[in-house]
Order: C-alpha cells, then sequence, then structure tokens
C-alpha cells in the first residue's frame, strides 16, 4: 500500500543482483499456499458476468472441490476489518474463509502483542485452509505497531529485515509486505523515505537483500508497486496517478529491481493503482490484462499477483470497489486485497459468475495436458490425425510409416490413430515446418503480417528476425511496436535484440542504442538474445562497450557476423562466447570456423547468394551445425522463387541427401536458438507440419501451423511508424560538386555482392562543376540524412551502375537507411527525394522531371 511520507531515501550501491534466483528453504511453502490461488484465478480469468449458462446452484451448494462458492470467492481475498475481532466477523470469516488476513495499524484490532497472536490464531482455527496472514514492515515509516516487532530506519538491509521478519513471524504472520521496489525521482515523490533510491543500480541490489532477508525468517514477501510509484507526486491513497513514461524507460529505470525481486523468488508481486499509457492506453495496471502478461511472459514472474487495497481512493473514484476486483481478477490477477472493510469483498459480483463454468475453467489446463496424454495412449479421438504419408524423424534422419495425431496444438504420438478429423497423406512426405535462422523481415519490404502472409505457404513456419533496420529508423520504440505485432500473426517470429546502432561510428541512425535499451529488449519474452554482433573488430579487440553487450546478464545466446574473419582474431572473436556466423562467403572459411564450434548458417539472401560456394561443407563434413538462413530477401525472389523451400531445392539439386538438407531446415535452428518445441514431429512438440508432394520441388501440399490451418488478419500500422522521413531544406545546388579535379575516386558496383571497389579517374566537368557522364558509366550517388532534418548531404561518384538517364533513390539504404539517391541529372535526383519525403520512405524513380514508379 502506498501513503505520502516524507524523509531521505537510501543511496547505497552495489553491483545489481545476478538474474538466476537463489533457492531457498521457504519455496516449498510458498508453493502449497499459492498455488491454490492461483487455480482459483485461472478460474475467474476470462469469465463473464453477462454469461447465458444457466444460473448456478446457490451459494451454499458445495462444488465440485468441497467448496461453497462463497468459499471460492474467499480464497481469492485478503481482507482486513476495523476493531478487535468480535463474533459477527468470526462467523462471517468462516462462512466465507477468506485466503489471506491484512493487519494494518489503522484498522487497531489489537491493543498488545498477545492480543494480535490471539486473533491471528483464532481466525486461523476457523479457516480450513492455510491462512496466509500479511502485514507491512518496510522499516523507518513503515512497521507494525507491535512492541515485539523491531522498526529498523530505512535504509533496511537483509539481516535488518530478517530480524523484522523474524518478529513477525513470532507473532503468527507469514507475508511481510515488501520490498518497495519503486525507484524514486527525487525529494518530490510520493515514495520518498519509503523507497531505496533514485536510481535501479541503487534500488534493486537493496531490493535483492530484503527479499532474502525475509525468506531467511521464513516468511513470504511482496514486491511492490508495480509497475513502479517512485515517479509521480500523487498518492493513490485519494487520486489514479498518471504517468507518461516510455515503455524504454520503464524497461530501463523502473523494471530492474522488480526483476531482482523476481530473481530472488519474490512470493507476490503487489500491483498499484497506476495509470501507465505506454503499458494500457484504457486502463489502470492493475485493471489492465497488458501489464499482467508483461509481467508473466516479459519478466517470467510465476508467483502471485497482490492488488493494492481495493478502497483506496485511486479505485474508488471511478469504479466501486467489487466491480474493482472482479475487474482485477479478470485481467489477471490472483489476490485481492480490501484493508478496512472486508464487507466490501466483491460477494455480490462474484456470485453472478456461474459456478459450473468456475469449476470447469479451473480444471481446463490440467484437461488440456490429459487428454493430451489420453490421446498419446489411444484412449480418445485426436483432433485430426494425418494418415499414410511418410513421417521424417529429424533424431534419425529416417522416414517413418505413421499416423501423426495432433492434440490441441501439438503432436500427441506417431502411430495408428483415430481422429475428429483425417488427412489422407499418402505419396506425400511429413516433415517439421521450416525455420529460418536468421532475417530482417524488413528487407522483404513487406510488415510481419503480409510477410507472415508470404512464407507460410513455402513451409517456413518460424523464423528469428534481427529487427536492425527498425532499430535504425524506429529507435527502441519501434522494435518494441514490432515485439506487439509479432503476437498478432500465426508466424512464429522470435526477435535477437539488435547489437549494433549505429553500425559504425560513421552511421546516423535515428538514435544509438545504450546498454539499457539493448536490456529493455532483452526482457521482453519474444527477445531470444542478442543479434549478430556486427563490430567484430570491436570485439576482437576487447572493447568495453562490445564486451558489455555480451555481459548483460540477462543471456548468453549472441549471433557472430564476422565475414572474412580468420586465424588468431577469429579465435578471439570466438573466445568471446559468439557462437554463430552467417557472412561466409567460402568453404574454406566456413570450415575454419566450424571447426573452431560454431554454428553456421547457410544463408541465400537477394544480394548474398552463399549456399552453392558452402554445400560442400555438408557434403562432406556432413549436416551437424548447419543450418538454413535467408538474412535479406526481397520480394521478388520470395514470389519467384520461394524461402526456405527453395533452399532446400537449391541443396538437394547440388547433391545433398533430402534428409540432411531437412534437419537443416528444422531441428538445428530450433536446437541453436533454444526453441525446445519447435524443430520435430514427435509427441509433445508444437504441430507445426508441412506435407510435401516430393524431396525434389520440396512444394507444400498443406501446411499446418500449431496443428491448424493458419489464419491471417491485418494488422493497422499507426502513422508513426509509416511517417518516419524528415529532411531538411533542398535546394537545386544541393548535388552540386565544384571543380576542379584532376582525379577523383569513384566507387565501384560488385554485380551479386555486398562489397564495393574503387578506383581512380578522372572526373568530367561542366561549367566549373563535376558532372554525371552517362557516356562513362560515371553516375553520381549522394547519401541525403532522413532523421533530423539536419541537411547534412555527402555527395560522391559511382561506376559500373549501368544507369543511362534520370535518377533513381530509396530509403532502403543499410544500415542507418538514411536516404540514397543515383542519377545522372541534379534535378531528377532532386525530385526523388522530394518524393520519398512526401511518401514517408520506400524507392522512387525519375526520368525528365517525372516520378515514373514508387
Amino acid at each position: 500500500m502506498t501513503s505520502s511520507i516524507s524523509s531521505t531515501p537510501s543511496t547505497r550501491s552495489s553491483p545489481r543482483s545476478a538474474r538466476a534466483g537463489k533457492r531457498t528453504r521457504h519455496s516449498r511453502m510458498t508453493v502449497r499456499r499459492v498455488v491454490p490461488l492461483l487455480l482459483i484465478a485461472a478460474v475467474l480469468a476470462g469469465c463473464s458476468a453477462a454469461s447465458t449458462t444457466p444460473p448456478s446452484p446457490t451459494p451454499a451448494s458445495p462444488s465440485a472441490s468441497g467448496l461453497t462458492l462463497d468459499e471460492e470467492i474467499g480464497r481469492v481475498m485478503m481482507v482486513g476489518f476495523e476493531g478487535p475481532l468480535t463474533d459477527s466477523v468470526l462467523a462471517d470469516w468462516k462462512q466465507r474463509q477468506f485466503g489471506g488476513l491484512l493487519i494494518v495499524n489503522l484498522n487497531h484490532n489489537a491493543s498488545s502483542d498477545a492480543g494480535m497472536s490471539t486473533l491471528i490464531a483464532a481466525l486461523r482455527g476457523a479457516s480450513r485452509h492455510r491462512l496466509i496472514a500479511a502485514t507491512d514492515q518496510e522499516g523507518g515509516a513503515v512497521c507494525l505497531a507491535a512492541a515485539s516487532v523491531p522498526c529498523t530506519p530505512m535504509p533496511v538491509g537483509e539481516s535488518d529485515t530478517t530480524r523484522m521478519a523474524g518478529a513477525l513471524r513470532a507473532l503468527g504472520f507469514d507475508l511481510d509486505l515488501g520490498p518497495v521496489s519503486d525507484v524514486c525521482s527525487g525529494p518530490s515523490s510520493v515514495m520518498w523515505g519509503r523507497c531505496f533510491g533514485t536510481t535501479p543500480d541503487a534500488v534493486a541490489p537493496a531490493v535483492g537483500a530484503v527479499v532474502d532477508g525475509i525468506h531467511a525468517a521464513h516468511m513470504l514477501s511482496a514486491a511492490k508497486h508495480f509497475p513502479g510509484h517512485g515517479n509521480t507526486t500523487v498518492s493513490s491513497e485519494t487520486t489514479l496517478p498518471r504517468i507518461d513514461e516510455s515503455l524504454d524507460t520503464l524497461l530501463s529505470r523502473d523494471f530492474p529491481p522488480f526483476e531482482t525481486a523476481i530473481a530472488h523468488s519474490t512470493d507476490f508481486v503487489l500491483l498499484g493503482h497506476l495509470f501507465y499509457p505506454a503499458l494500457d492506453a484504457r486502463r489502470s495496471a492493475d485493471l489492465s490484462p497488458n501489464t499482467m502478461n508483461f509481467l508473466r511472459a516479459d519478466l517470467r514472474f510465476h508467483g502471485a499477483i497482490l492488488s493494492d487495497d481495493m478502497e483506496m481512493g485511486a479505485i474508488t473514484a471511478s469504479t466501486p470497489t467489487p466491480e474493482a476486483a472482479v475487474e482485477f481478477l479478470m485481467a489477471g490477477g490472483d489476490m485481492v486485497m480490501v484493508a478496512h472493510h472486508h464487507s466490501t469483498t466483491p460477494r455480490t459480483s462474484l456470485r453472478t459468475l456461474p459456478l459450473r463454468s468456475l469449476i470447469l475453467r479451473r480444471n481446463t489446463l490440467q484437461s488440456m495436458i490429459s487428454r493430451r496424454l489420453a490421446v498419446a495412449r489411444g484412449d480418445e479421438p485426436a483432433d485430426l490425425v494425418l494418415t499414410g504419408g511418410k513421417v521424417f524423424s529429424v533424431f534419425t534422419r529416417e522416414w517413418i510409416d505413421a499416423d501423426v495425431a495432433i492434440a490441441d496444438g501439438f503432436v500427441a504420438g506417431l502411430g495408428t490413430y483415430r481422429g475428429r478429423q483425417q488427412v489422407d497423406a499418402r505419396g506425400a512426405f511429413v516433415v517439421p515446418g521450416f525455420i529460418d535462422a536468421h532475417v530482417h523481415i524488413e528487407s522483404s519490404k513487406l510488415m510481419v503480417d503480409q510477410f507472415s502472409r508470404a512464407v507460410l505457404p513455402h513451409g517456413t513456419t518460424a523464423v528469428v528476425a534481427d529487427p536492425h533496420e527498425i532499430a535504425n529508423v524506429l529507435g527502441t520504440d519501434g522494435v518494441h511496436w514490432l515485439l506487439d505485432a509479432c503476437d498478432r500473426v500465426p508466424l512464429d517470429i522470435f526477435v535477437m535484440a539488435p547489437s549494433t546502432v549505429p553500425a559504425s561510428p560513421l552511421e546516423s541512425p535515428r538514435r544509438g542504442f545504450t546498454e539499457g535499451d539493448l536490456a529493455g529488449l532483452l526482457r521482453r519474452h519474444r527477445t531470444i538474445g542478442v543479434a549478430e554482433m556486427m563490430n567484430f573488430p570491436g570485439v576482437i579487440a576487447g572493447l568495453r562497450s562490445e564486451l558489455a553487450k555480451l555481459d548483460t546478464g540477462l543471456t548468453t545466446h549472441v549471433d557472430g557476423h564476422a565475414p572474412g574473419v580468420r586465424g588468431h582474431q577469429l579465435n578471439a572473436y570466438v573466445a568471446a562466447g559468439i557462437a554463430s556466423d552467417h557472412e561466409c562467403s567460402t568453404y574454406a572459411e566456413a570450415l575454419e570456423k566450424r571447426r573452431l564450434g560454431m554454428w553456421i548458417m547457410l544463408r541465400e539472401g537477394s544480394a548474398a547468394r552463399n549456399l552453392v560456394d558452402l554445400l560442400p561443407l555438408v557434403l562432406e563434413h556432413g549436416p551437424e551445425r548447419c543450418m538454413f538462413c535467408t538474412d535479406d530477401r526481397e520480394p521478388v525472389f520470395l514470389v519467384d522463387e520461394g524461402h526456405i523451400d527453395q533452399m532446400l531445392r537449391v541443396a538437394v539439386a547440388h547433391g545433398v541427401r533430402p534428409e540432411d538438407a531437412l534437419v537443416m531446415a528444422t531441428l538445428h535452428p530450433a536446437q541453436y536458438h533454444g526453441l525446445s518445441h519447435l524443430g520435430a514431429i514427435a509427441p509433445g512438440y508444437q504441430a507445426d507440419v508441412v506435407v510435401l508432394e516430393d524431396l525434389i520441388s520440396f512444394k507444400p501440399r498443406m501446411v499446418l501451423k500449431r496443428g491448424a490451418e493458419p489464419m491471417h488478419q491485418p494488422i493497422e500500422i499507426p502513422e508513426w511508424v509509416r511517417q518516419t522521413v524528415n529532411i531538411g531544406s533542398l535546394a537545386e545546388t544541393s548535388f552540386a560538386v565544384r571543380g576542379p579535379a584532376r582525379h577523383i575516386r569513384v566507387m565501384r558496383v560488385v554485380p551479386g555482392q555486398l562489397v564495393i571497389g574503387s578506383e581512380i579517374v578522372a572526373p568530367t566537368a561542366h561549367d566549373g562543376l563535376l558532372v554525371a557522364d552517362p557516356a562513362r558509366d560515371l553516375v553520381k550517388i549522394a547519401v541525403v540524412e532522413r532523421h533530423h532534418a539536419t541537411g547534412r548531404i555527402g555527395v560522391g561518384f559511382a561506376t559500373n551502375v549501368g544507369l543511362k538517364k534520370g535518377a533513381f533513390a530509396s530509403t532502403v539504404a543499410h544500415d542507418a537507411h538514411n536516404i540514397v539517391v543515383l542519377g545522372v541529372d541534379d534535378a531528377d535526383m532532386l525530385l526523388c527525394v522530394r518524393t520519398l519525403a512526401r511518401l514517408g520512405g520506400g524507392i522512387v524513380v525519375v526520368e525528365g522531371g517525372e516520378v515514373r514508379g514508387d
């Protein structure tokens, strides 16, 4: 709970706690007490008061669990009451069987420590389950008024906390509602005096110490007030605070202390009554499914979520306590706190939820698992059975004559099965869905929904994406938006956090990434590692800035990018912990890297088509530690030739056994990226299945995603994602190059390669200016800064382009994606750039002062 107190926060600092949490002796006690709460919350989540289910039995009727509806509801409540324990309160307690008891000073429940122990014992005796007795014992200004409980001044440490928590336990308490995990903005913060400091580096280690101290006393802990109450002057006791911080700020400043609490196995996280539009633009954090999903999926919290007091003004000003409690539970919360008037708990509101639905929903998860086992045993029919096909075992690289039984989106078994639906796969080959080990989706010039629609018919059911291009153009906001968008497509898109923005000191992206930005992205559940470490010279040299990216404490999974790196330098690069490379262009380079233990991604992109050159690595040494990736593939390539299926065709056409090619498209990328539920057709694996016509064309007859035909829906793209071109003012002379010059250095384009050459030539001059000369295949090339309207322009010359007239320009320009324009006419070049600014980016072709295409 929150209150307005003024004193001085802690400024202690120590290294941030490791992400891996301790296993403490309290863990079994935690499971025993918390699991029932999670089960009840699962019951309530998603139920509707407007259900058309027939009326439920009367509240006195026992459910299948042996509890009445009053008792089912009571178990998800932590309640307090004013004054001493009376017969009427005790009788109500016996009827409703509350899950938690809250004792706070304002309720004046007992005048002595002995009286407090007696009260707790009496209510515990009236409970038919293990009651959780809780109080606030933070230290400093927030302490229980009990003579036997010490109140250590803030900042409290681990040993101080253990003494206080031990005294609480002696009185009969189980849960200390702490630590305060908020990062205060300064003395004006409403939490000043209760928080541990003004930076996550100060707060996080103190939070970890308090959790450990509480656990050392065999008590439960509750980190509060998620998502963070420290950056506001408004108290939620009276008003709902609105905190307009970006998601990046939350990830880098407010969330680390909660992550530390989670790493130290905090039992509860208490949600504050706080409105963070960055997390949910419509609901306060404690009533927001988005916020709770972030806590569960991204911060990986598996304990119980507790509300703050539902009688506080932040809630009651807009929503009555009973309705707010129901919203909290339906959003995914586990236990509702009502601090002073237990009669206001949502008894009537929750009774409108049908008892039959409660019981059914409680058992949903267990039923799904039980059903899969029943299908696997052959006791129940599967949802879908593929019959008659040859099933590929990625583990033995052999073909099995067996049915594939699918239940609830997973493979239940291989053998002889019956199903509600059967698909005849006779004459076909049944293989796992293909996985692209490394791709920049942006290079397809398609949004994620259209990319999903494009590659799934080719059998690709999962990709591992590096959103490096979005990161350069939209910063971390863009990457977070992409991560959210990925939840709305059938294709599984896993993300590696961009490691090198800018790609070099000479680049000018929208904003360079900091270590905090990288850490914020790594905390998202869809992010599985650090993307290609492009600054390989920095890694090899041991630059602190690069090594910090390899030692975030959040992951050890790091992709490589080391074109042409060999010998001692390669040894240093691998020794840094980088596990893969997709930049090999020769067999010798790939073999040397594989010999050192690296995973080799055989690449077949639009500009870098290295697959055929690298296939001898597989032909001579087998497919181990090899996998396929497309890296950058243009839309025309996708349409004309396909995706991973095209790589399978090419590999087999050049002598690779189909079975060896298939494991590089399925099992190996799943193993390398730690996607343990993908890459195989076997019991327990996600049912991503491709039915192939043959092992030459690799043309899919059918593609199943999670056991069903993929369903696509369009994604609405916000305007701030669409409009990203912000150029300065341009003049007719913006691309003029003044002479004289006897010689100039020009870039030589190398067809089909990512690298360029250079040469020295005599320029062509006219009226004192150096100009393009199409007769000599000499064109102008310019880069226009497009992120901050700085007006910066770099102009040069290129050859071996083949452009005879007009100009063309693109904002697809690795790596910072400033505008690159080539032309033989300055006016056409200028029109190209201005058109791109109007369109918001893309590609434009101009000839003779007219736009010929965009």
